[in-house]
């Protein structure tokens, strides 16, 4: 007698009205499925969503967020939602053949302009109902923007937040970085403006066919470069001659640095993109980037401009510079935006994450470890006009990152005070590297370290030794991985949580109080004794 195989599934399948499924996609936080609808005939080709997590109680995940909203435009339109059997919060949307306006670059390039503002000015209705319904979808980007055939949908509301809620975790990687607004990156406060950002980069994106801070003709450049450009350069103009100077305006505006400066909200970027009218001008004006014209935005060799003058009365207590590349022909930019109020975010699990609250934290005890974080590390944004930003970096990569000054030459030069990624990483590594450490800088290095270590959370707490003038950026990562920054702290605080870790890593951090351009100084190293504690817990 034959036993005829059955899908373990199929349950599952018929209770979602849907069969011959195939997966297309699997993540940490659902799986997508192609399959056909139930129905007369042979059905039409549909996308199952169904996420991994049961559905919270007395919350909303992404299905419950996306629901409501899938009725306006701009949005993609849910067919079915609901519960299965096991509790697992599914939707059913329409399949579209040319998929994502990622896929559509990669397959066609760069969009006719028309299309590109029509997808612009769709997406932006859709925002603006996120919005209204008190969220922010922090995660518009051409992967989540569907080529549908009633026009541009967005989808992915795994990431999204109420309005009055911090920025959601991110573990960045180069195409998390690509369209992130400034001040999630600098620990700010999210706002619309966030998302008009997200929108206004993934719109340069589709007009250019890679993302606005890449290298010349779309080169890739390492994270740490493509930080440092979207944090300190200006926009670059989108390299095709047929855009309209109109548009190039929007897209300026909409990728300004401050959020102040940008257009204010999704429905004033879409009656700017439909010609409606013309967008709000901002508060005031930014100071004008410092940039190199004899080198166009494709040419890569441009030289970098002038760097601060050393403070009369004392010498630097290192020289500094950007790392390689990090200027290309963007040129040393005069204005950085200010720092955060508040405390950041770094290292993080993917954005889809179901919308929950993080589980209890346990108290771990930690200890210091000699493990020396090396990389770039930490982009230090300063007041005072310095316009200037500092790095971590191995003592190797310190004279490929040094470049000339051009500062006008008195009787003797000026000591060159750019900023470089071995200025901090010379505080972080070894005693021996800096004998004259006490001579060169202030005592404001944070002591008494500590982690509180919550397994996907971590909270670290330090005496503050400037007596709360300096502000304090959280720098780390996992052990054996390139260090960056994870956090920043506003002067006069000496706590900060660090949000979205791995809980089978380990994880080393360093408190970096920073009272000028030169006055960096790191704490000891702390590193997170996950195995250890595990030991001890089972003995």
């Amino acid at each position: 007698m034959s036993v005829r195989s059955r899908d373990p599934f199929q349950s599952l399948w018929a209770e979602l009205g849907v069969n011959s499924p195939t997966m297309l996609h699997r993540g940490d936080a659902s799986v997508l499925y192609q399959a056909r609808s139930d129905g007369s005939g042979i059905g039409r080709p549909v996308v199952v969503k169904l996420l991994n997590a049961r559905s919270p109680s007395g919350g909303r995940d992404e299905v419950g967020l996306w629901r409501p909203l899938s009725v306006h435009k701009g949005i993609q339109p849910i067919l079915r939602s609901g519960l299965t059997g096991s509790g697992r919060s599914y939707v059913v949307t329409e399949y579209c053949a040319d998929g994502s306006y990622d896929r559509v670059l990669k397959s066609s390039g760069p969009l006719p302009v028309g299309e590109a503002v029509a997808v612009g000015e769709r997406i932006a209705r859709g925002l603006k109902a996120v919005h209204t319904h008190g969220l922010l979808h922090h995660a518009v980007t051409p992967e989540n923007i569907l080529r549908t055939r009633f026009g541009a949908a967005l989808i992915d509301f795994g990431a999204a937040q109420p309005l009055d809620r911090p920025f959601p975790p991110v573990y960045y990687t180069a195409r998390t970085l690509e369209h992130a607004p400034p001040e999630e990156l600098l620990g700010g406060h999210p706002s619309p403006a966030s998302d008009v950002y997200r929108l206004t980069s993934a719109l340069w994106t589709l007009l250019a066919g890679h993302a606005p801070f890449a290298g010349a003709d779309g080169a890739p450049v390492s994270q740490d470069v493509y930080r440092f450009r979207l944090l300190s350069a200006p926009a670059p103009p989108v390299p095709r001659n047929d855009l309209p100077d109109w548009l190039r305006a929007i897209l300026a505006q909409g990728l300004a640095k401050e959020p102040d400066q940008r257009i204010a909200n999704a429905d004033d970027l879409r009656r700017a993109l439909s010609q409606e009218s013309a967008p709000p001008p901002p508060a005031a004006l930014p100071d004008a980037p410092v940039t190199n014209e004899d080198a166009p935005y494709a040419g890569a060799d441009a030289e970098q401009r002038a760097a601060p003058s050393k403070p009369a009365g004392r010498e630097p207590a290192r020289r500094f510079a950007v790392p390689e590349g990090a200027h290309g022909a963007y040129g040393a930019p005069s204005h950085v935006p200010s720092g955060p109020q508040d405390t950041g975010f770094g290292v993080h699990p993917p954005v889809d994450v179901p919308v929950s609250a993080p589980p209890p934290q346990r108290s771990r005890s930690s200890r210091v470890r000699p493990v020396a974080i090396t990389g770039a590390a930490v982009l230090v944004v300063l007041a005072g006009g310095l316009g200037v930003a500092r790095l971590m970096s191995d003592e190797s990569e310190t004279e490929e990152a040094r470049a000339e000054s051009e500062q006008p030459k008195g009787p003797e030069e000026e000591p060159d005070e750019r900023i470089s990624e071995d200025d901090v990483a010379g505080s972080v590594t070894t005693e021996e590297e800096q004998p004259d450490r006490d001579a060169e800088l202030p005592d404001i290095a944070p002591t008494g370290l500590e982690i509180r270590d919550g397994t996907i959370s971590a909270t670290l707490s330090w005496t503050d030794s400037s007596g709360g003038t300096a502000p304090h950026y959280v720098v780390g990562g996992p052990v054996g991985e390139e260090a960056t920054t994870l956090a920043n702290a506003a002067a006069g605080t000496s706590e900060v949580e660090v949000n979205g870790l791995n809980p089978d890593v380990e994880y080393c951090f360093k408190v970096v109080a920073v009272q000028s351009t030169d006055e960096m100084v790191p704490s000891e190293e702390l590193c997170t004794t996950r195995d250890e504690d595990d030991e001890d817990d089972d003995a």
